[in-house]
């Protein structure tokens, strides 16, 4: 692999852990968000707005809960006896953070 090449998967190591700093410190505002407005409530900021929303949840009877849990039962027998079958879907990169090893990492090439 070229130096260039490595420097690919450094790149996108560093951006994912910036990402992961950025969702953190997202997460904090959004707690602190829920706490300063209401539901539907809209508050300006320079590119648009920030508005509290809730998500509907459905709620089911009784009877659909129980096919339900009977559909997943089965499903999950379907798959542990074979006559369930699955096929791979769109690949995609996953990063697996090291933080045991301190070490600057580019010097494992």
């Amino acid at each position: 692999m070229t130096t260039e090449e490595k420097q690919l998967f450094w790149d996108y190591e560093d951006l994912q852990e910036k990402i992961k700093k950025l969702e953190e410190e997202r997460d904090l505002m959004k707690s602190q968000i829920l706490s300063l407005i209401t539901i539907d409530q809209k508050v300006p900021t320079l590119n648009g707005s920030i508005v509290v929303e809730c998500k509907k949840k459905w709620s089911y009877t009784p009877e659909t809960e129980t096919l339900e849990k009977e559909l997943d039962e089965r499903k999950k027998t379907e798959q542990q006896i074979g006559l369930a079958s699955y096929v791979n879907g769109e690949p995609f990169v996953k990063y697996y953070s090291n933080k045991k090893n301190n070490n600057d990492r580019r010097t494992h090439w």
